[in-house]
């Protein structure tokens, strides 16, 4: 497809704002943004090798893929990429929120990918191909690496709880840790790391594209993004106390053995490098770029510093209460998902269930 000849520009706007917006809600089930992310956390019932290459790279980046690969068609789209930037944006802070609360750690990883899955697609909706598609694999890479480093804590310590894997000694896993910190890395924006480079292209894009509300609205999220990437990190890591009869306790699978621990170092790699394949990846999808200077990268890098430096105040110094603490109904809101769960109970359950009833009731008597 080409945005300027050929079956774009044959369509009149109204039929191509609806071929895109029909196209989104795929997007938006498929790639878990608001309101339909709600599947995405209870999906991470299962083995984290699984969550690693379906939540990371492939099942839940299809929808991403999906506008990426059709982006000609979304980009003459105007009104839809504007729907698509509201809607992902909501996305982003919405999941944030969400995993600076939890304290199951695949939990927090999903919320995480859910948020930066928002992330990607504004940057497509702001009119930047690179910049999505350069996100979606620097996620890809550092995603999967901690996913596959919570499968060691879980596999040692038999539970998901950050808290009583940080308890059980959660740092005595020295690669599982070291895997932990430059994912997580990564994952907040740290320089110069992947992450930061892909998303330092968002804010740009943003910037150009998306508009002043857009760009703060992205701040947020990725300072929301630092501090719960790093209250998970100092849980683990920085526990409050350790448990005596856990401390030295080297039960069986107390060493990563090498089948789990290769992978961690292949995607620590490349969680470490990628942010420098951007020429390559730009040069792969034909597109030009620019490079930023360092004050350009100011603002991305005093934001993670800022989180970064909450989380340590609240939980790198091994306490455990948070600044959300001290305001219930925040932390209650997001511990329960804005309710989002109860409010589809309420509405679509409840309606389901009334009609299944009535239908099996005349099914009966018929």
């Amino acid at each position: 497809l080409d945005p300027d000849v050929g079956l774009v520009t044959r369509l009149a706007p109204a039929t191509l704002t609806a071929i895109t917006l029909l196209i989104f809600v795929g997007i938006v089930g498929k790639s878990a943004q608001f309101p339909l992310h709600t599947w995405l956390p209870d999906a991470m019932e299962g083995p984290t090798p699984v969550s690693a290459l379906l939540h990371s790279a492939t099942m839940v980046a299809a929808g991403v893929f999906l506008m990426a690969r059709l982006y000609p068609l979304f980009l003459a789209a105007e009104t839809t990429r504007s729907v698509i930037l509201v809607v992902a944006t909501i996305t982003a802070l919405l999941a944030a929120t969400m995993a600076m609360v939890d304290r199951d750690i695949k939990k927090v990883l999903a919320y995480s990918s859910i948020s930066q899955l928002g992330f990607m697609l504004m940057a497509l909706a702001a009119g930047s191909l690179f910049a999505g598609v350069f996100h979606l694999i620097t996620h890809a890479l550092f995603k999967a690496l901690l996913f596959l480093c919570s499968g060691l804590f879980i596999h040692h310590f038999a539970t998901n709880d950050l808290e009583q894997i940080g308890r059980s000694g959660g740092r005595s896993m020295r690669l599982a840790t070291i895997g932990l910190l430059i994912g997580g890395g990564a994952l907040a924006g740290v320089p110069p790391l992947s992450g930061f480079f892909s998303k330092e292209e968002i804010f740009a894009a943003l910037g150009h594209g998306g508009g002043a509300a857009f760009t703060i609205a992205a701040f947020a999220a990725a300072f929301l993004t630092a501090y719960y990437t790093f209250r998970m990190i100092f849980l683990v890591t920085v526990p409050d106390r350790i448990e005596p009869h856990t401390a030295d306790d080297h039960h069986e699978g107390s060493v990563e053995p090498w089948t789990m621990a290769l992978p961690v170092v292949v995607l620590s790699l490349g969680a470490t490098l990628a942010g420098g394949w951007g020429d390559k990846i730009a040069a792969t999808l034909g597109v030009e770029i620019s490079h930023h200077s360092i004050g350009d990268m100011l603002p991305a890098i005093g934001v993670v510093a800022a989180g970064v430096v909450l989380a340590w105040l609240d939980f790198g110094r091994g306490d455990r209460a948070g600044f959300l603490t001290r305001i219930p109904a925040l932390q209650s809101l997001f511990s329960n998902g804005w309710h989002i769960d109860e409010i589809y109970r309420a509405v679509f359950v409840r309606i389901t269930g009334w009609v299944a009833t009535l239908l099996h009731g005349m099914e009966v008597k018929g």
